[in-house]
């Protein structure tokens, strides 16, 4: 099997394994024994794979969670600052908490930016 892919690259011991397994096929005349060994090896190394393929799970589970709430926040923050681009536009003769450094939109958007940060 030709090995110049990237993928191919990456999961060369697997690839290794695979043609292996080919040769035992090929290979008719084999021991009980040395079946059995290879059997065992092959089971061996499937236990790493699987729990190889467990853990990259999990680690993509967590990350696609921060995407999403990185996301919530961001579409959250767009929102405030359509809200507070609405009101101050209407009321720029009024006096109002919007635009003030302490009204309560803006320290929403404070603290939707310092989640974003995070």
């Amino acid at each position: 099997m030709k090995k110049s892919t990237d993928s191919a690259r990456i999961y060369e011991r697997e690839l290794r394994l695979l043609e292996k397994i080919k040769e035992i096929e090929n290979h008719k005349s084999l021991s009980k024994e040395k079946l059995l060994k290879e059997y065992i090896e092959l089971g061996n190394e499937y236990d790493k794979l699987l729990r190889q393929t467990i853990k990259i799970t999990r680690i993509g589970d967590a990350n696609l969670r921060k995407l999403m709430r990185s996301w919530k926040l961001e579409q959250e923050k767009l929102h405030l600052e359509q809200i507070v681009k609405e009101r101050t536009k209407g009321n720029r003769k009024k006096k109002s908490t919007i635009g003030e450094p302490d009204g309560p939109v803006e320290r929403k958007i404070r603290k939707t930016e310092r989640a974003l940060r995070e």
